[in-house]
């Protein structure tokens, strides 16, 4: 009800349907729609939901342990369940100005108890304009996870035992991504920049294990082998 992308398998130019973009850009109700056949998952039970508090301040964390179902959602959620390719050194994603539904329709319902003179269909699309312009109010912010190696590298690769590069890959990529959630929300810009890359790798290593590690760095860029 919430995630409406969730009510829609993944399939080629489902976006462009009329059905789709009523439920996902006009806020519509999918339960009479025959498009609407859900997202199939691997493995659902195992999906986490957390607000982790990060420096930037608290936001929603999806963990996604099953590979497969972290691309489904990945493709759902960013990519309006098209079938694009997920790279499979992509561990984690932030998702950006994501319009709630559930959050327009609760601002309706107050703005109409506070205005019962206006109740027209045209004084609330003017109302809906006013919205629009405010995306604080409607729109959310949260990251999806995988619980997958940390850059694709195994445990052989790094040199490590298999459960302890399980739990520190998790600590680095959520550390990583709300680095990413710092840059952008208080030094408002965060870059697909080599910089911002070292940047947000030396916190997540950091929060992992409490230091930084060089050669650990150039191999999630693979340039361990430099200068082959």
């Amino acid at each position: 009800k919430k995630l409406v992308q969730l009510q829609f398998p993944i399939q080629s130019d489902i976006s462009q349907t009329k059905a789709y973009r009523a439920v996902v850009r006009q806020g519509k109700s999918a339960s009479q729609i025959a498009e609407a056949t859900g997202l199939p998952l691997q493995a659902p039970e195992q999906l986490q939901l957390f607000l982790y508090d990060s420096l930037a301040g608290a936001i929603p964390i999806i963990l996604v342990p099953h590979r497969l179902d972290f691309v489904t959602l990945v493709q759902a959620l960013v990519h309006r369940n098209e079938p694009v390719t997920i790279p499979d050194s992509m561990g984690a994603c932030m998702v950006k100005g994501y319009s709630n539904w559930q959050r327009i329709t609760t601002y309706r319902q107050q703005w109409e108890a506070h205005n019962p003179h206006k109740n027209s269909s045209m004084d609330w699309m003017l109302e809906l304009r006013k919205l629009m312009s405010q995306k604080h109010l409607y729109q959310d912010r949260f990251i999806i996870l995988s619980g997958g190696p940390y850059s694709g590298l195994t445990a052989t690769e790094m040199g490590l035992d298999s459960e302890l590069w399980h739990r520190y890959s998790l600590e680095i990529r959520l550390a990583h991504e709300c680095t990413h959630y710092f840059t952008e929300r208080i030094l408002g810009e965060a870059r697909h920049h080599i910089f911002d890359e070292l940047l947000a790798d030396y916190v997540g290593m950091v929060a992992a294990t409490e230091q930084y590690h060089p050669q650990w760095f150039l191999h999630f860029l693979g340039l361990e082998n430099l200068p082959h």
